[in-house]
């Protein structure tokens, strides 16, 4: 974004500015980032998508609920440990 803010200023300086290289820019950006929202919408709309996010979620709680009745011992580590090899290094859904 810096750089399209530079090439506007440039721009804007000069008595005659040629726009052309910062329509073009932001054209082929736009159009870049909308196809790739238009596919993410498209995915997201899916019975595919919506099963898939379902269970990632209980999965999530399953095991937040199990690291809880398990505590910090030894089954508690390992829990966890398959919880972050499953899920990553984000954090885990939080279950009351």
């Amino acid at each position: 974004m810096c750089r399209l803010t530079d090439l506007i200023h440039f721009n804007v300086t000069h008595d005659k500015p040629d726009l052309t290289p910062l329509v073009d820019r932001i054209e082929h950006e736009l159009l870049s980032s909308l196809q790739v929202l238009i596919g993410t919408a498209d995915e997201r709309s899916s019975w595919r998508y919506r099963v898939r996010g379902l269970a990632e979620r209980t999965a999530a709680r399953v095991f937040s609920r199990l690291r809880g009745i398990a505590g910090d011992g030894r089954v508690g580590a390992r829990l966890a440990a398959l919880e972050e090899r499953f899920f990553g290094a984000s954090a885990p859904v939080a279950v009351n």
